[in-house]
């Protein structure tokens, strides 16, 4: 999504804010360190921690160092803040974090942010896992925009997919 954006022209970052397990600076090959946490922390200005990439229009801010407390630094006035300053600098930012069944952090950030892409993988990840993690999305007053498949592999059936949302599931989810 980030690299559509990108090659549309739009300046956009990614933001890594799986605090517990980070990956993004392994898949995107740069510095886990310094990112996002010592950024929400004060330790560095959060400019310095962006991480330009191969691809025009795009950057990177990894995770950083991993935090005692993930969810409060998530949870923090000073992270708001950085939301805020990112939408502000970028045309798009995205901001990646873990399952929104094993911990609150991606409610903490769903309450935060402008829109949430809820993301599930083709043929693993049970219906009943997508509507429960919709609904935590939902209290937590994130405004759940969809659901992005990933992991689809080969030629795609409808029928081999048991994701698809009636206005009345999602309604009777949220």
């Amino acid at each position: 999504l980030a690299m559509a954006f990108a090659q549309k022209g739009e300046q956009v970052l990614v933001v890594d804010c799986d605090l517990r397990r980070p990956s993004l600076h392994r898949s995107m090959e740069l510095a886990q360190s310094p990112g996002l946490s010592n950024a929400a922390m004060g330790e560095i200005a959060w400019r310095d921690a962006v991480q330009e990439t191969d691809m025009p229009n795009l950057w990177v801010m990894t995770a950083g160092d991993v935090p005692v407390h993930p969810s409060e630094l998530l949870g923090s006035s000073q992270m708001q803040d950085l939301v805020t300053e990112f939408s502000a600098a970028f045309d798009r930012v995205l901001i990646d974090t873990c399952s929104a069944l094993t911990v609150t952090d991606a409610a903490v950030l769903g309450s935060i942010v402008d829109g949430v892409i809820l993301t599930v993988k083709a043929k693993k990840t049970p219906r009943h896992h997508a509507q429960q993690s919709l609904e935590v999305l939902t209290a937590a007053g994130a405004n759940v925009l969809g659901v992005a498949v990933n992991q689809v592999r080969g030629s795609v059936r409808a029928e081999d997919y048991d994701y698809c949302y009636s206005e009345r599931e999602v309604g009777e989810a949220g």
